[in-house]
């Protein structure tokens, strides 16, 4: 699970991104959130029709009640907002170091 982020910074350091609108992009990541909360149920939903069995992709959501499981899921979520947050600082700052680079090389050449 380390392997994608630390990948995702390496990127960044070649690569310039362009952030969609914030309200565009956190719309996305509630979008894969939800979705993915609807998948796992899903897949509990399929287990226990077909075999009889409380079996969900993570154990821990089998120990929690319909009210703790809805509040992990909206912390998740939460937690991913601020990923996503952090992310978009990160690019900031890679790319007002760029900027500095670019204006420093331009006062030696002149």
């Amino acid at each position: 699970h380390t392997l994608p982020g630390v990948a995702i910074c390496l990127e960044n350091l070649v690569h310039h991104h362009r952030y969609p609108s914030r309200l565009l992009g956190l719309s996305c990541v509630i979008t894969v959130c939800v979705a993915y909360a609807a998948w796992i149920h899903y897949l509990n939903y399929i287990h226990w029709v077909k075999f009889q069995k409380d079996v969900w992709v993570y154990p821990i959501l089998s120990q929690l009640s319909v009210l703790y499981r809805g509040m992990f899921l909206i912390g998740l979520a939460l937690f991913h907002v601020g990923l996503y947050f952090i992310g978009e600082m990160y690019t900031l700052y890679l790319t007002n170091f760029r900027i500095e680079k670019l204006n420093e090389q331009r006062r030696k050449i002149r």
